[in-house]
């Protein structure tokens, strides 16, 4: 049995988004490490793949393929939380962008 590690929104190491104190403003974030658009287009493909392979885990059961009833518990409750985890992530964008709309100039 693998237990993944709940890393699935966080960049590899030393792949940080975040800029050097060096840097200058004006400068591109993905030279830097992985664009912000990537890699939270790369993670909802893996919560996407883990709700896919939950799914087919499902038929399996219900159809006598398997009888594992202990994986497929695992299998469903770590897709259930990346979607969680995927949700709550949007809500804190949506936030954040919402707070830089009410900014005054």
């Amino acid at each position: 049995m693998v237990v993944h590690p709940i890393q699935l929104l966080m960049p590899g190491e030393g792949n940080v988004g975040v800029k050097p104190v060096g840097v200058a403003p004006d400068s591109n974030f993905s030279s830097a490490g992985v664009s912000f658009k990537k890699m939270l287009q790369e993670n909802l493909s893996k919560v996407n793949e883990m709700q896919l392979l939950s799914h087919q885990a499902s038929v399996k059961f219900a159809t006598g393929e398997s009888d594992n009833l202990h994986e497929l518990m695992i299998t469903l409750e770590e897709a259930k939380l990346a979607l969680q985890l995927a949700v709550e992530v949007r809500n804190k964008i949506l936030d954040a962008y919402q707070e830089i709309l009410r900014m005054q100039i």
